[in-house]
C-alpha cells in the first residue's frame, strides 16, 4: 500500500498578507513537532509521519535549491489547479489535511517553518467545497492557522 502518493498539491490563493516575523508560545506544546515530519533526500518534499502525506516544500514553479524556494509561483484558478493534477501523483488537499499541518501555538504563520518555509503571506484553498455556499471552498489562512471560505474561481498557487 503506498501512502505517499497522497501528496499535498495543495493550491494557493494569491492573498498577500503583510511579512511578520513568526510568533509562538513555547509555553504550549507543539502541534505539528519536528520528530513528526522528515525531509526527502534533496528536501524538496516533506512527509508527515502521522498522517503518511508527502507534501511538497515549495510552491509550484518554485524550486528547492537546497536552502530556500526560488523562482515564480504558477497561478490557476482553483479548476484548471484541479485539473491539472489528472494523471500525476499530486493532487489539492481537503481542509482536513491542511489542518493536520497547523502549528497551533504559532501565528504569523502558523506553519512549522522549519519544514513549510515559502508559505507564510499565502493562503492555502483545498479541495473541500462548502455545503450550502454553492462556488465556494475551504481555506486555511496560514496567517493564524483558521479555516476560511474562499471563492472557487479565485486564482490560486498551486503547489
Amino acid at each position: 500500500m503506498k501512502f505517499s502518493t497522497f501528496i499535498l498539491a495543495c493550491s494557493f490563493i494569491f492573498y498577500p498578507i503583510p511579512n511578520y516575523s513568526q510568533t509562538c508560545n513555547f509555553k504550549m506544546v507543539a502541534s505539528t513537532p519536528d520528530s513528526r515530519f522528515s525531509l526527502s533526500a534533496d528536501g524538496s518534499t516533506v512527509t508527515d509521519k502521522i498522517t503518511r502525506l508527502m507534501w511538497t516544500r515549495c510552491v509550484f514553479g518554485k524550486v528547492w535549491t537546497g536552502n530556500k524556494c526560488e523562482g515564480e509561483a504558477t497561478v490557476y484558478t482553483w479548476q484548471e489547479a484541479l485539473q491539472s493534477t489528472y494523471g500525476t501523483s499530486w493532487r489539492i488537499p481537503n481542509i482536513k489535511e491542511l489542518l493536520s499541518i497547523v502549528e497551533s501555538r504559532c501565528y504569523n504563520p502558523a506553519i512549522n517553518l522549519k519544514f513549510f518555509p515559502d508559505i507564510s503571506d499565502l493562503r492555502f484553498v483545498s479541495s473541500s467545497h462548502h455545503a450550502y455556499y454553492i462556488g465556494t471552498v475551504w481555506s486555511i489562512d496560514f496567517v493564524d492557522g483558521h479555516d476560511v471560505l474562499s471563492s472557487g474561481s479565485s486564482r490560486i498557487f498551486f503547489c
